[in-house]
């Protein structure tokens, strides 16, 4: 595999002092081992599956057994971590701008970089109920294009609202009553040609099912889609000077630097699953900047932002060095911005719920089939769950209402529901010397880290901490010796 890169640097009308680069390169990731060539086979025979027939046209003769209102099927075989040989590898785009500015004959120093990097192809796991649904997709408009104007998944409210088809069968056997006999067997013909002749699971996938066309086996299946984004903003700089410019010392002291470096998190969104796989949550997109993304979240969901680590907005760190002779030191500062602690994905999610409830959205994707998002309380039009996929109810609380910021991850455990902001002070001091004695070379290093002893608010969860961005080690104080022969 071929990887490009283009790179430039730029220095308008020869000036010294200011330098222009940009950059773009391609990178890919392969699939693992796991993933290509599993050859464990782990199983469980009680699995519930819903299938796209049954939820779509539940008067089908084998759906009789399933749940009428999802679709669901009990007691299917489900094979899980199956693998996939035809996996690709993941691929990346990177981009990069930055601008250097030197000033006073190299001692003060600025760079400037903005990157986004975007991640294509992801390998993600897609559960049995996606696999179904996936191979599904065109059911539809397939029968229809058989049977004519037969009414397909007709207890879903936000595709037949109550007031514009009043009219309509809202359970099976109203169904069954009011449809004749001949298009209730074009309706089945139609789903047998359908599996017979379109029915094809993901690559590495498996879907079998009887003579009667029931579910009886799926594996899930390891694909490439989802995307991932980030895009950061980079700053660096650094003044060097000597010991007699200190005000009042006027002396030589040795020679100082001092530095800043910020990088500033502007987007780390993840698409973990692609319009078009078939999972319940495709197409659905999270930015976890400034979030714990935690997988523990509250609720439904979690699953679209726990790959992403904890990210603060914002990491400083802030350095003093002194070199004289065979003497160097440093004091730093190692500072990171505060996180909440929330459902990173909840905004996002009613979002959608919204658009599935109010028309905005195809009726037919998985997200808009789910119970939780289309089911009404019997003989009227509000919905049996509020908040669609989300939890309801929270820490002993309604939910209606709530909005991200409300929606605390865990708040028996982090009753904080945010991570506040930390700053850890460092010191290093060096002595090396070239000859010593005659036999070699000594090098004598004395450090200590998180001078000021300081910790981290305690969460009684996992670890007790967030470890991505935090230490409970205290203040640490080491020592090296190096002598050489």
């Amino acid at each position: 595999m071929t990887i490009p890169k283009l790179a430039m640097r730029w220095q308008p009308f020869n000036l010294e002092w200011l330098a222009l680069r940009a950059s773009r390169t391609e990178g890919f990731v392969l699939p693992g081992m796991f993933q290509l060539f599993n050859a464990a086979n782990y199983r469980d025979a009680n699995v519930s599956v819903v299938d796209y027939l049954c939820n779509l046209a539940p008067d089908l003769p084998h759906c009789l057994d399933a749940n009428p209102d999802s679709g669901t099927v009990s007691g299917v075989l489900v094979f899980t971590d199956a693998s996939n040989e035809n996996l690709s590898a993941e691929v990346s785009e990177l981009w990069n701008a930055g601008i250097s500015l030197r000033f006073l004959d190299g001692d003060l120093n600025m760079d400037l970089d903005y990157t986004t990097v975007e991640f294509n192809g992801r390998v993600e796991r897609i559960g049995p109920d996606g696999v179904v649904n996936a191979a599904g997709i065109g059911f539809e408009s397939f029968v229809i294009e058989r049977c004519g104007d037969t009414l397909l998944d007709y207890d879903n409210l936000a595709k037949y609202p109550t007031d514009e088809y009043p009219d309509i069968p809202r359970n099976l056997n109203d169904f069954i009553n009011q449809t004749s006999s001949e298009e209730l067997a074009c309706r089945n013909q139609a789903a047998r040609e359908f599996v017979e002749m379109v029915e094809q699971p993901n690559s590495g996938a498996l879907i079998k099912r009887d003579d009667t066309l029931r579910l009886t086996q799926v594996s899930d299946s390891w694909v490439n889609q989802g995307a991932q984004k980030t895009t950061t903003l980079i700053f660096n700089s650094s003044y060097s000077f000597d010991g007699p410019k200190l005000p009042l010392l006027g002396d030589d002291y040795g020679r100082f630097q001092v530095g800043l470096q910020a990088t500033q998190m502007l987007e780390l969104s993840l698409q973990r699953y692609s319009v078009g796989s078939g999972h319940r949550f495709e197409g659905i997109t999270v930015d976890g900047v400034g979030n714990r993304n935690t997988a523990a979240a509250v609720g439904d969901g979690a699953q679209l932002f726990s790959p992403l680590p904890a990210t603060p907005e914002w990491r400083v760190n802030w350095y003093l060095r002194w070199f004289r002779d065979s003497h160097s030191a440093q004091l730093g500062v190692r500072w990171h911005d505060e996180l909440t602690d929330v459902h990173a994905g909840w905004d996002e999610i009613l979002a959608a719920t919204a658009d599935c409830r109010e028309g905005r959205a195809d009726p037919n994707t998985p997200f808009c089939r789910q119970d939780s998002v289309r089911l009404t309380v019997p003989g009227t039009t509000d919905f049996v769950d509020f908040n669609g996929p989300l939890a309801g109810e929270a820490h002993g609380l309604s939910t209606e209402g709530w909005t991200e910021a409300d929606a605390c991850t865990d708040q028996d455990r982090n009753p904080y529901c945010r991570i506040d902001s930390r700053a850890y002070w460092d010191f290093s001091y060096t002595y090396n010397k070239a000859d010593v004695f005659g036999f070699g070379y000594l090098s004598l290093n004395v450090a200590m880290r998180n001078i000021f002893d300081t910790y981290p608010d305690p969460m009684p969860s996992g670890a007790g901490y967030e470890n991505y961005v935090d230490n409970i080690m205290g203040r640490t104080a080491f020592m090296r010796l190096e002598l050489g022969f």
